[in-house]
């Protein structure tokens, strides 16, 4: 006997429709034989999952970079002309730079790892008519299983039998609250989120029972469509790796320029041939700023360290700056916004108390070593009796349950009969307010009216309503109660998600949920945390992006505030729309759901308390204290970073362009060669690496996260403007030091150690100015003690090299006169008066200082 195909749309049609075309019994199950055909048909019941990134993947990631690429090319270069030194500084500096970055990604892996719990699923099936547990991996489609009160759904089945079934299904779908599951069809249309014949996969049944018949195991399952679909997606470079590739092809170019231009510049003005290629190589490889990957993967490497102190794992080194250039967060409600744990938030009743003692009798939640234990809407109400001082083990101790009546869809009630210690009786329901009010006795027409407005007005407000009523007959379960009150339900937003939320509205970054859930419910909730700064949100059904363009997706999405009843496919065209509309998107979920939206965002964030496996291993972040307020904090650190960036690439760049245009303006002009080529690798370890180092450690400023961060390329029009001048400026200080050594001293060893050092002196001058370039430069000048150090280690480097002899003849360089110490000391302060001079004109262009600190350069400046 063949093994059937898997059912289509089993949700829409009748349970016994499924059963016949499963092949099986209902009563007794599968046969041991008909289980091993369909296992081999359809293999073992396994959602396969991307695995963790091995060690030799980390390490390669450390090494796809042009600019890498670009530094190994000048290396090989410096090897062939025999220049063993600068080859060996640029090999060094490329290791050390992959092996932090290595460590640093290495240690976030396994972070991660620790926060993996896996559990191996049971399942009770039915099987030759004789029930049995079994590992739920061994299960095949047409397998009868039996739901009980906390058990793991162990594969997609059809509901065949339920007694007040309720499955937890947030991590799946978004629902906050446990939905009610019974056997009768559905639209074949309903969304995931209303198939209530359905059980699936990795959801929780937390109470009634059931029969089912198992209609898709493994990849099949819609837990498994979730996962074909993060596989499918392909992985795109952040922005930094964008902004670092283009810039690698950017200095491809340069480099072959300056070589090509200067080598044949000199043999015009009569160099010989192969000494002026020595010099074109040596400025060529000058010109590439090796400091550029080293200083980077440190300055990403202290922003792991420092978000990692404060509650965020950081799987890849690029997706620190990624999170300060975010300007959409997408965020799922429940558990990311909300606690994911319904709260009584609201009591309407003549007598709270009284009515919290018969939401805690009518109850099966249960208190065990201090936590409740059971359906969530039950262990709310016994919750919240126990904090209005209510002892409910106690209670149930004096009021001992004989008879229940369970809650059923059909009947939207619970009633419990209980005995108390005089012998007494006494029945509390609990239900829908529409059937509770009709079994109250005590109630005029017009009452009930006014209390069915109250109802509709708090359910309105996205709260889950029930309401409550006692009576002492218990000879009539159906009527001749006494109403009690109404008891709102709700899982309420975290403490800190609303400060969050202003938090990134400061900061110009725009917030959208993206939620499973009720549209009214998210409404509520998006209104109390002023997701929306204070006006109405716009709140979006997931059906109206159904039959909708991409583009007009993309207008949708730059709208809305909400999108509630979404599935995984639709919160990818959401988060792909607002990229396609320029945004930088972060993704924060915790849902298997959410898996997908959080591979393709351009930064996904995963919780890592209550988050499952999926989405910690899909995401860039993971957050150990599931914590909104983390992921705005973790932007601050992004946007310092990114400042702190573009200030070291400001020097190395303009320091590089200096030496570059001063030798070649000595050659064009005719002057002696001011720089030899071991002098040029000297200068760029101690002018560049030291300053850089410690710009990348300028510490954070104030109004880093007042208004929009700005984007574009690292290397924008105007930034290389910027770099044009002010490496020009540094050229022209150091070429007249030159220019004055070669009157002063004649040609020869004293004068180009006065280029040297003059070079040496107007960059450490403006590294202070590379701090801002708009505030000045004595701006905080003692906030950065890492820039104090680096500047004495470069005075203490260059006088090593001048005093110490053995160094000095390597170098070709002389001692220099009390003379030519002045000149070098206005060689550092020059730059400083020029770049301050310009930057007065900068800020009366803004208008002030304190709307200064708010601007943010197009290439970043951190705001300051």
């Amino acid at each position: 006997m063949e093994s059937p195909q898997l059912p289509a749309n089993p949700y829409a049609r009748p349970a016994a429709v499924i059963v016949e075309e499963l092949s099986v019994d209902s009563s007794r199950g599968l046969t041991d034989a008909e289980v091993l055909q369909r296992r081999e048909r359809f293999g073992a019941n396994v959602v396969i999952r991307d695995a963790s990134r091995s060690l030799w993947i980390i390490a390669a990631r450390q090494f796809y970079s042009v600019v890498i690429a670009l530094l190994a090319a000048a290396a090989a270069i410096a090897f062939v002309t025999r220049d063993v030194a600068e080859g060996v500084a640029i090999i060094g500096v490329l290791l050390i730079n992959a092996v932090v970055g290595f460590i640093v990604e290495w240690r976030s892996e396994r972070a991660l790892e620790s926060l993996r719990i896996q559990v191996r699923t049971s399942a009770r099936v039915l099987r030759d008519g004789m029930q049995s547990n079994i590992d739920a991996e061994d299960l095949v489609p047409g397998d009868v299983i039996l739901l009980d009160p906390g058990a793991h759904i162990p594969a997609d089945a059809r509901l065949l039998k339920t007694m007040a079934l309720r499955v937890e299904e947030a991590a799946l779908t978004g629902e906050s609250a446990p939905v009610t599951k019974s056997a009768d069809a559905v639209p074949a249309d309903a969304p995931l989120a209303e198939r209530t014949s359905m059980v699936f996969l990795g959801t929780l049944a937390t109470a009634g029972r059931a029969r089912a018949v198992v209609t898709a195991t493994g990849d099949a399952t819609e837990l498994g469509k979730i996962g074909r679909l993060v596989r499918d997606i392909e992985l795109q470079p952040t922005p930094l790796e964008q902004r670092l590739a283009s810039l690698g092809r950017t200095l491809v170019w340069i480099v072959l320029g300056i070589g090509t231009v200067v080598a044949i510049a000199g043999v015009l003005r009569g160099n010989p041939l192969w000494a002026m290629i020595e010099v074109g190589i040596s400025l060529a490889v000058a010109a590439v700023p090796e400091g550029l990957p080293a200083v980077t993967t440190l300055i990403l490497s202290v922003g792991v360290l420092r978000m990692a102190r404060r509650h965020a794992i950081v799987r890849k080194l690029p997706a620190v700056e990624t999170l300060g250039s975010t300007t959409v967060i997408c965020t799922d409600k429940t558990g990311t916004l909300t606690m994911n744990q319904l709260t009584v938030r609201r009591i309407e009743a003549t007598d709270s108390h009284e009515l919290l003692r018969i939401g805690a009798l009518c109850s099966d939640a249960v208190i065990e070593h201090g936590a409740t234990v059971g359906d969530p809407t039950e262990v709310a109400l016994v919750a919240a009796a126990t904090d209005a001082g209510i002892d409910v083990a106690g209670l149930r101790r004096t009021h001992r349950k004989v008879l229940e009546v369970p809650f059923d869809p059909a009947t939207r009630h619970m009633v419990t009969v209980h005995e108390t210690a005089g012998g007494n009786r006494l029945l509390a329901l609990k239900g829908a307010p529409s059937v509770v009010l009709k079994m109250c006795s005590d109630l005029s027409t017009a009452r009930v009216s006014e209390l069915s407005a109250m109802n509709k007005q708090l359910a309105s407000t996205g709260l889950r309503i029930l309401a409550f009523a006692k009576s002492s007959d218990d000879q009539n379960l159906s009527s001749g109660f006494t109403f009690l009150g109404f008891a709102a339900l709700a899982d309420p937003p975290r403490p800190a998600a609303a400060e969050a939320i202003a938090r990134a509205h400061d900061a110009g970054i725009r917030i959208v949920m993206l939620t499973g859930d009720q549209v009214e419910t998210a409404r509520a909730i998006a209104s109390e945390l002023r997701l929306s700064s204070g006006r109405p949100p716009v709140v979006v059904h997931a059906r109206e992006l159904a039959d909708r363009s991409d583009a007009e997706v993309t207008r949708l999405a730059r709208e809305t505030d909400v999108f509630a009843r979404i599935t995984p496919e639709d919160k990818l065209r959401v988060v792909d729309a607002l990229r396609n509309a320029g945004e930088i998107v972060a993704v924060t979920g915790d849902g298997v759901n959410d898996a997908p939206a959080l591979r393709r965002a351009d930064i996904g964030v995963a919780m890592g308390k209550s988050g499952t496996d999926a989405a910690r291993a899909t995401a860039d972040l993971v957050l150990t204290d599931d914590n909104l307020g983390t992921v705005v904090t973790a932007i601050e650190e992004g946007r310092t970073i990114y400042a702190n960036i573009t200030k070291f690439v400001h020097l190395l760049f303009s320091h590089n362009l200096g030496e570059v245009l001063m030798v070649f303006t000595a050659i064009i002009a005719g002057l002696p060669l001011p720089l030899l080529p071991l002098q040029i690798l000297w200068m760029n370890v101690v002018t560049d690496i030291f300053p850089a180092f410690a710009l990348a450690l300028e510490p954070p400023q104030p109004r880093r996260m007042h208004g929009r961060r700005r984007r574009g390329d690292l290397l924008n029009r105007s930034f290389l403007l910027l770099i044009g001048w002010q490496g020009a400026m540094l050229a022209a200080i150091a070429l007249a030091a030159y220019v004055w050594a070669l009157h002063t001293w004649g040609e020869g060893a004293h004068a180009r150690t006065i280029a040297l050092s003059a070079l040496v002196a107007v960059q450490l001058g403006h590294t202070f100015n590379c701090r801002s370039r708009v505030m000045p430069a004595g701006a905080g000048i003692f906030d950065n003690i890492h820039l104090w150090a680096a500047a004495a280690t470069v005075i203490g480097l260059q006088a090593l090299a001048v005093r110490f002899r053995p160094l000095a003849r390597l170098l070709d360089l002389a001692p220099l006169s009390a003379t030519d110490a002045v000149v070098l000391a206005i060689c550092v302060l020059l730059p400083i008066v020029i770049v301050e001079i310009q930057k007065v004109f900068v800020r009366a262009q803004i208008g002030s200082l304190d709307s200064a600190s708010d601007v943010v350069a197009p290439a970043g400046d951190g705001g300051r």
